[in-house]
């Protein structure tokens, strides 16, 4: 599987390649670059179908197939699905962030509190 199929693929989801860097946590630059790879490797395709939420048997897909996400609907070329998952995407990415977060400040209290158990 090469890149060019991926890009296009995710075209046809209505994703950008931001958008699957943000939730893979990952810069837009090194996604773009490993997706310039004439093989991509299963494990960076498994991610990506992971967080645009389809199988990775979609990349294997002609265009004109459509197939059942885990929600029930429909994913394909139509313009409900691909809004819905952008929505869907975006959550996400806000999620991540606020986890994140969420272990910078448990991190810290975790350091004062040691420091204050070891005084």
């Amino acid at each position: 599987m090469n890149g060019d199929t991926i890009k296009k693929k995710l075209r046809i989801q209505g994703v950008s390649i931001k958008q699957v860097a943000e939730i893979l946590g990952e810069s837009q630059q090194n996604l773009s670059a490993a997706l310039q790879k004439d093989d991509i490797k299963t494990g960076l395709l498994e991610r990506i179908a992971e967080a645009i939420g389809v199988p990775t048997s979609f990349f294997y897909m002609d265009n004109g197939s459509h197939i059942v996400s885990g929600n029930g609907n429909a994913v394909g070329n139509n313009s409900i699905n691909n809004a819905s998952s952008e929505m869907f995407m975006t959550e996400i990415a806000e999620q991540r962030k606020l986890t994140a977060k969420a272990q910078e400040q448990i991190d810290r209290l975790l350091a004062i509190i040691e420091s204050v158990t070891n005084k």
